[in-house]
Parts: structure tokens; sequence; C-alpha cells
């Protein structure tokens, strides 16, 4: 624990937050956020560039995408909610 607090002092003196866990539940959280971006890659490559200009078709392709991940990774149906957020990269 003290090399990382070494590698991690700046962060931690500016205030964030440590979490400590054990293997089991960092393996878990690791599978899920995995499993999360590959799904969303995913999703986003297998759409043609057409639809993903409407927000509501890349958002309901997301969320089913990540539910079916997220059900293969866990064995049992998640529930999700997604929110996707659009960025104007013209600007």
């Amino acid at each position: 624990m003290a090399l990382l607090d070494e590698v991690y002092a700046a962060p931690l003196a500016a205030g964030t937050p440590r979490m400590v866990t054990d293997l089991a539940t960092a393996q878990l959280v690791k599978t899920a956020a995995n499993a999360f971006l590959d799904a969303v890659e995913g999703a986003m490559r297998s759409m043609p560039p057409s639809r993903r200009r409407d927000i509501d078709v890349v958002e309901d392709a997301v969320c089913k995408s990540v539910r079916s991940a997220l059900e293969q990774a866990w064995g049992k149906r998640p529930v999700v909610k997604c929110i996707v957020t659009s960025v104007d990269a013209r600007s």
C-alpha cells in the first residue's frame, strides 16, 4: 500500500477518495467495466454513420449491447439504464 500511496500522493492530497476492496470485487468491477466498454464500442462500430446521428437509435443500441454483454459476463440479466450525451465536434 505504501508504494501506491507514493504513486498517487498528489491526487490523494487533493482529496481524491481512496477505494480499498478485496480481489474478488476488484475483478468483478474490472470485468463489468471491460464488458461495458467493449459493448459500447461494438454497438457504435456496427451502426452505419447515418444512423449514429439519431441519439435515440444510439441510446437503444448501446443499452441493448451493454445488457447483453453484462448478461454474458454475470450469467444473469441486469437492469441497465443508459444515458447518451451528444457532443458537437464541429466547434
